[in-house]
């Protein structure tokens, strides 16, 4: 039951960041992460799969897929 009400809070986020209004991509970025961090502290799904869903929000609705993919393996590369 909890988890279903965390995805309906999640989805619901959803809707209001990304299809209601004109927001700004800063918004969109913190809306995003507020949103995975939902489903992941609240156990609706794993990491893995949390993480894979940052992916795929964030190259549909702020920038392409390539360049979160390569924003991503900067990242990778920047660590000792």
């Amino acid at each position: 039951m909890k988890k279903k009400i965390l995805l309906g809070i999640a989805f619901t986020l959803y809707i209001l960041f990304f299809w209601v209004g004109d927001s700004e991509p800063e918004l969109k970025a913190g809306g995003t992460l507020l949103i995975i961090q939902i489903l992941w502290i609240g156990r609706v799904f794993p990491l893995a799969y949390s993480s894979v869903l940052l992916v795929l929000i964030l190259s549909f609705h702020l920038s392409s897929y390539e360049e979160v993919l390569s924003y991503l393996g900067a990242l990778d590369r920047s660590m000792p």
